[in-house]
């Protein structure tokens, strides 16, 4: 049986060095993957372009083009830390409410999809607002993609693309196969490369960034080839 994990032993890759707090919208810098709270680094690199961390530097004069919210970190956190999420849902409220403003759309729904994961029965997750689904990770971080032919492959009428830090590179190739070939049944016919290097199938946008891209400007420049089976 496994041993349950003691809170304390995970604490130190919770915190924000920045203010010593649980992460709040957690913020990684795509060159050195640190993590930080959004505000904390956001206040930071507006004085400083080197990580707080490590000291490397980010970028020379635009740092904060390198760091992007780390939205799986943030649901670890909210996992590991029992009533962390109400307690910044709530604080969020309050401050609007302060102010008599009205919350933004994209807190509500924050809302609605935490709720929906506090859902205790079919039942009760039939009753909430379902609003968080027709987002469409339109409130994901937007990553700019160069989409650009190989060899003797056809050009793209929009070489450009503008897609959420999730999308799998499947997902790009059956983008490329239905407008290439008007069908992505075709998509298994195409590889994407990305410095030269193959991408594999379930690499995501995200990940190809911070692993393969690195501190390069956007747009991220991806290039779709003819697949070659080896023998």
């Amino acid at each position: 049986m496994d041993e349950p994990v003691q809170l304390s032993s995970l604490t130190s890759h919770l915190i924000c060095k920045l203010c010593s707090g649980y992460l709040i919208e957690a913020t990684t810098i795509i060159e050195c993957l640190h993590t930080f709270c959004k505000s904390c680094i956001v206040r930071y690199l507006d004085e400083d372009n080197k990580c707080p961390e490590c000291q490397l530097q980010i970028h020379q004069s635009h740092p904060l083009s390198y760091i992007m919210l780390d939205r799986k970190m943030q649901d670890i956190v909210y996992k590991a830390v029992p009533g962390l999420q109400a307690k910044e849902e709530q604080r969020i409220k309050d401050f609007y409410a302060q102010r008599k403003l009205p919350l933004p759309q994209e807190v509500q729904s924050v809302e609605s999809s935490s709720t929906t994961e506090r859902a205790s029965s079919p039942h009760e997750a039939d009753q909430v607002d379902k609003s968080s689904d027709t987002n469409c990770h339109r409130n994901d971080t937007q990553v700019s993609i160069l989409m650009m032919e190989g060899e003797n492959m056809p050009a793209l009428e929009k070489k450009y693309l503008l897609c959420s830090i999730y999308t799998t590179i499947k997902t790009l190739k059956r983008y490329l196969s239905q407008h290439l070939y008007k069908t992505d049944n075709k998509h298994h016919m195409l590889d994407i490369f990305c410095q030269k290097e193959l991408m594999g199938k379930e690499h995501s946008v995200e990940f190809v960034l911070r692993t393969r891209w690195r501190s390069k400007h956007l747009p991220l420049e991806l290039e779709y080839r003819q697949r070659v089976d080896m023998l």
